[in-house]
């Protein structure tokens, strides 16, 4: 009905570039409004009318019904995005792995996780399982993200191990943690293109080690880590200069 002539509406305008449909109640962080549609016979009549790329159904509702949903998308040109979402916490490294191997048991075209990061070792712990999941499994489409002003880094450097979409906001954010497009895109145009040379500032835990040595293996490029630079100029440890 509306749904589907309204995504028709805006693939026409977007052209090329690829649309990917969501229907978020308030069981995964969405408004109630999403809570008066039947989901499933919404998610199967989008990719039955073939108004999106993508349509974003989540893994933990039901998923014999999700196992339906990728069958009929064989021969539709709509393929899913299996996703899963945590609003309140990062889930340890093993569930992360097998959520991205359930979405891909399943048929999906893509597995996607967005979780809470509540410290600077859960995005951690997203990324290095991201990172693992790719190594092991280069041709299956990942993205995952974690929300929350610790998680920020992986809506960015995310890439660097694997995830293949990142989400910005054009004004209000639809997620904890989200950033702007401007930002996305100006980073993305100095990380993932010719980067040049990359200068990491931050507090201390914040994650610079971890990505500076990720760039330095992506595009070939000597690492400096200014700690040790200073250590070995003063012959002296930090923490003593401190």
């Amino acid at each position: 009905g509306d749904i589907e002539r309204i995504s028709k509406d805006i693939k026409d305008a977007i052209g090329d570039r690829d649309l990917i449909l969501t229907l978020r109640t308030s069981a995964e962080g969405g408004e109630e409004n999403g809570d008066r549609f039947d989901y499933f016979s919404v998610i199967e009549g989008i990719i039955e009318a073939e108004v999106a790329d993508y349509v974003d159904v989540e893994l933990e509702r039901d998923i014999e019904k999700l196992y339906a949903l990728t069958d009929i998308c064989k021969n539709k040109k709509t393929k899913i995005i299996g996703s899963y979402h945590d609003f309140k916490s990062m889930p340890s490294y093993e569930f992360i792995i097998n959520e991205l191997k359930k979405a891909g048991d399943a048929g999906c075209e893509y597995g996607k996780l967005a979780c809470m990061a509540r410290s600077y070792e859960d995005s951690e712990r997203l990324l290095a399982a991201t990172g693992d999941f790719y190594k092991d499994n280069p041709d299956f489409k990942i993205a995952t993200m974690a929300m929350g002003a610790s998680g920020y880094v992986t809506r960015l450097y995310g890439g660097m191990y694997g995830s293949r979409i990142t989400f910005a906001t054009l004004g209000r954010a639809s997620a904890p943690g989200q950033r702007s497009a401007d930002e996305v895109i100006n980073v993305f145009e100095r990380l993932y293109s010719d980067p040049g040379h990359i200068i990491l500032i931050g507090f201390m835990g914040t994650g610079k080690t971890t990505v500076s040595k990720k760039i330095s293996d992506l595009y070939d490029m000597p690492e400096i880590d200014t700690d040790s630079l200073i250590e070995e100029k003063t012959g002296k440890k930090i923490s003593r200069i401190f």
